[in-house]
């Protein structure tokens, strides 16, 4: 079974103004960033229950994940999910493309998100797995559906400065650590925390010249470290650069994106608003104690 995290390592615990988060520190000196990620697909591959599916939004994330299991010639099919009617093409255009340029094919799954709100199938899924960001929802749905080890590339650390201060901080959010609540209470097979799936990646993340240079303001003008993820990741393979996404910017423009379902899944995503912090070098040197 492939656990949410490598040996449980990255434990979200309470809510609100309560929540927080366990981090265990690395059992061994980390290799590079794009090393540990391809040991991660080896070692996840050995591990994996059925076929092997990669939701792919058509983002560096996701990409970055096929990336490393296509270069270890693992068997890995990319999902692709459709927000109809059009919503999120210009982004599928870069997945389409990928897949073309490699030779696979994909699974395609459909969803009329005008029909997911205004039948209350939103509301519905939202009241299942708790407070979560409308973005995240029909994606939620259609995991839901797919048998088999399903993976996602949603949770490469994020950090960010505090202006105030200048000091830069590891910054995660209750709601978007549903995933990997909902991985463990569905019992799904995989993880959508690829990108930081042990405490020896994240470390390698860390320890990235780049997110060094970020985290100790040698790069000035910088508000957080998604702008310079394909940096990082382009040390193992190189992406095309692209704009970012949440396959939801036309539909915020419309008049369905002011029905009473989503004012709803809005206000209720707010009873998971807590958010964790921990400081650049102090995870850092958390992480390293054991090795120490």
């Amino acid at each position: 079974m492939i656990p949410v995290t490598k040996h449980n390592y990255y434990r979200p615990k309470n809510t609100m103004e309560n929540f927080t988060i366990e981090i265990d520190p690395i059992t061994r000196p980390p290799l590079e960033y794009g090393k540990e990620l391809i040991q991660n697909a080896i070692e996840i591959n050995d591990l994996k229950d059925g076929k092997l599916y990669a939701l792919y939004s058509g983002g560096i994330d996701s990409e970055m994940l096929l990336e490393v299991f296509l270069s270890q010639k693992i068997d890995i099919t990319p999902v692709i999910i459709k927000l109809s009617p059009n919503y999120n093409d210009y982004d599928l255009k870069y997945a389409y493309q990928f897949c073309k340029n490699k030779n696979i094919t994909p699974l395609m799954l459909d969803i009329n998100i005008d029909e997911f709100i205004q039948t209350g199938e939103i509301i519905k899924l939202s009241e299942k797995i708790g407070p979560c960001p409308y973005q995240m929802m029909p994606i939620i749905n259609e995991t839901l559906k797919i048998d088999g080890t399903v993976l996602s590339g949603n949770n490469e650390p994020y950090f960010g400065p505090d202006e105030s201060t200048g000091k830069w901080y590891l910054i995660d959010k209750e709601y978007l650590c549903l995933w990997n609540r909902l991985y463990e209470s569905k019992q799904l097979i995989g993880t959508p925390s690829f990108l930081s799936w042990s405490a020896e990646t994240m470390l390698a993340f860390c320890l990235d010249p780049t997110i060094n240079k970020l985290a100790t303001n040698q790069l000035i003008g910088k508000k957080g470290t998604y702008s310079s993820r394909n940096e990082v990741y382009s040390r193992t393979f190189p992406l095309e650069p692209r704009p970012k996404y949440t396959g939801w910017e036309r539909l915020e423009s419309l008049p369905i994106f002011s029905h009473e379902n989503i004012k709803y899944i809005i206000e209720y995503k707010n009873k998971g608003n807590g958010i964790f912090k921990k400081e650049y070098t102090e995870l850092i040197t958390h992480l390293q104690n054991k090795i120490k």
